[in-house]
């Protein structure tokens, strides 16, 4: 088909359209779309790229944080956030602040601490249930917990 036709350059204008729209969606996994699962794009982003098996362990973490395990949440997410330092794939954005996020929601302290370092260009945990999570630990005597909610902003 010659790209001069009318006909032609729709096809490559809509070609150019969908591409553009498929790779915002990949590399910015927090803006678009907050409700997918992000356990099931971590195991996405071992099944493309092979060589991460070993780096995130999505097979022993996974089903945990699935079945309500929040410290292999936040593993899984300082797993991704490795990934992301060593800059050897293309990791779509706040990833690893969705595993903190869902740790923090399952009462893992260090999720919480973690979520809360963002810039807030990623979704946060709620600051009332960190507050919470990092107080129990810290009547626990967990001393790293009290000094993430001694980072947390005053009330």
């Amino acid at each position: 088909m010659d790209r001069d036709t009318p006909a032609a350059g729709g096809l490559w204008r809509l070609v150019g359209i969908a591409f553009g729209v498929g790779a915002l969606a990949v590399g910015s996994y927090g803006r678009l779309d907050r409700t997918r699962d992000p356990v099931a794009v971590v195991r996405e982003l071992t099944g493309r790229y092979p060589m991460l098996d070993v780096e995130i362990p999505v097979d022993r973490l996974g089903p945990r944080c699935d079945g309500a395990d929040a410290e292999a949440c936040t593993e899984l997410g300082l797993a991704v956030a490795e990934v992301r330092r060593a800059d050897e794939v293309p990791v779509p954005r706040c990833l690893e602040q969705a595993l903190y996020v869902r740790g923090c929601d399952g009462g893992h302290w260090q999720g919480c601490d973690l979520a809360m370092k963002d810039d807030g260009s990623c979704p946060a945990p709620q600051l009332e249930r960190a507050r919470a999570v990092l107080q129990f630990d810290y009547d626990r005597m967990v001393f790293a917990a009290c000094d993430a909610l001694g980072r947390l902003r005053p009330r």
